[in-house]
């Protein structure tokens, strides 16, 4: 009898120690919602591994690396890739399930095996990022355009960057199957890209949207793209209609950046590939540096060829 009444005196103590431990040990710790500073875009490092179950961030932006994004719900995420005069810019935002804000700044690259720094032909880096297959893109041609570029003309220079895409159009003779989904539909198109008021990547709407605007820093275009569980949605593509002089052509040019280039860029970002290695120069399309003048990316090095291929191959 002795040792029954000892046997549940123990079982007691246990009990007690399991009851007494702290809540959600043995859990990753969440981390205690931020003293937020007051500008519009919080710095993206602030909310890394912040519980959105106990921080109220709804509608808040971060920035990081010159971009800026809308922290976006739970189980979703948000991506920008920007190419710039200096640089580009890369930021992703994702929200789990259970609330966990992850924030990622750097981008995944591919090997190397270029031969030459310069020689785009012998360049073989590049990068994707999760696989988009859209049915269509809707081109705004009406609004915002700089003033010295007609709606004819530019709507021709899109058509032209996305059969870049479609046909694998390249300066290096390589023929690649491709079967890149999707069309670029131009005319009286007035929906807007998702994009904050400062430029950076807002909330979805299911459109993807190609047009004008205003962007933030030294950013000549930036793509958006929207994730659920890891998968792309929707992807929206601006360039910037507020800082910078734009050209066509190349006849007398000198400070100005080729709406041809940078928007073939762009639409790469838009069928799902990341940027490929900066060496300066004449380097390949998806380079994240796009200088004034620079015509290069209008057609695809043998690095985009190997991307567009790994992302939509025949």
């Amino acid at each position: 009898m002795k040792l029954a009444t000892r046997a549940i005196s123990i079982a007691v103590v246990v009990l007690a120690a399991v009851v007494a431990l702290p809540a959600g040990a043995g859990a990753s710790p969440a981390v205690p919602c931020p003293s937020l500073p007051s500008q519009a875009a919080i710095p993206a490092r602030l909310v890394q591994g912040v519980d959105l179950t106990v921080c109220d961030l709804a509608g808040r932006s971060v920035s990081a690396n010159g971009v800026e994004v809308v922290i976006p719900a739970r189980g979703e995420g948000v991506q920008a890739e920007a190419a710039g005069s200096t640089g580009g810019g890369f930021l992703r935002v994702e929200v789990g399930a259970d609330g966990k804000v992850a924030v990622i700044t750097e981008e995944a690259q591919a090997a190397t095996t270029t031969t030459s720094a310069y020689d785009r032909c012998t360049d073989y880096s590049f990068a994707t990022t999760a696989k988009f297959s859209p049915t269509a893109f809707y081109l705004n041609s009406t609004e915002r355009r700089p003033g010295n570029i007609a709606k004819s003309i530019f709507e021709s220079i899109a058509l032209s960057s996305f059969s870049t895409w479609k046909n694998g159009t390249n300066s290096c003779g390589l023929t690649p199957a491709l079967k890149v989904p999707g069309s670029l539909s131009s005319g009286a198109w007035t929906y807007d890209a998702n994009f904050t008021l400062s430029g950076g990547c807002g909330t979805r709407d299911s459109r993807n949207v190609v047009d004008w605007g205003p962007l933030a820093g030294g950013n000549l275009g930036l793509t958006c793209t929207w994730l659920v569980n890891g998968a792309a949605v929707e992807k929206d593509v601006r360039l910037d209609n507020s800082e910078r002089a734009w050209t066509t052509g190349q006849t007398g040019c000198t400070t100005a950046y080729d709406v041809r280039s940078v928007l073939t860029h762009e639409l790469g970002h838009a069928l799902s590939l990341g940027h490929a290695a900066e060496y300066g120069g004449s380097d390949l399309t998806m380079s994240p540096n796009i200088g004034a003048c620079q015509v290069s990316a209008r057609v695809l090095g043998a690095g985009d060829v190997r991307a567009i291929q790994t992302q939509h191959g025949g």
